[in-house]
């Protein structure tokens, strides 16, 4: 299982790392589609390319629970642990580099993304490696995934006014 559990966090991480760089580009590329808008982001906002990690993820789970996740009484709620590791990341980080240190950068964003990424394939190898109980049930971390893509959904259409849904002086479409 060891093996085969590493082969897939690598192959996971290469998935999220390219699918979600391509749903960087797909909204615009769509022609502004609203069901791309959905699960791509639709401007620079870090509420927008916290989609870009968390539909992938999400869709790359799916594959693997099929393949071995059934295995894993706690799957889906490591996943869903490594998926919210994954979004306070990605916002503690972004305002601790661009807020405390002033640096805003394109290339840091980008290798920013693929850290957090590795930083999350990592910890959830870790978890399902050594299986130890877990507090939160399979069936509401499932829910819990439904309530975070609602609200990617929803806040992509009625975008609240603070700084994490702000592009430039807009926010969301």
């Amino acid at each position: 299982m060891n093996r085969s559990l590493y082969l897939w966090q690598i192959a996971g991480f290469l998935f999220v790392s390219i699918i979600g760089t391509l749903l960087h580009f797909t909204y615009d590329l769509s022609a502004q589609n609203f069901a791309v808008a959905l699960f791509s982001a639709v401007n620079e906002s870090v509420w927008e390319h916290m989609k870009l990690f968390f539909f992938p993820v999400v869709f790359f789970a799916l594959i693997e629970y099929f393949f071995w996740g059934k295995q894993n009484k706690h799957f889906w709620s490591i996943k869903l642990r490594g998926v919210v590791l994954g979004i306070v990341l990605n916002i503690v980080l972004y305002y601790l580099i661009s807020g405390a240190f002033g640096i805003s950068s394109l290339l840091v964003d980008v290798v920013l993304f693929y850290v957090i990424i590795a930083v999350v394939f990592l910890y959830e190898t870790y978890m399902l490696k050594k299986p130890r109980d877990v507090k939160i049930s399979e069936r509401t971390a499932l829910i819990l995934f439904c309530v975070i893509a609602l609200c990617f959904v929803i806040f992509t259409f009625l975008t609240p006014q603070v700084p994490l849904f702000e592009a430039a002086g807009t926010y969301g479409i």
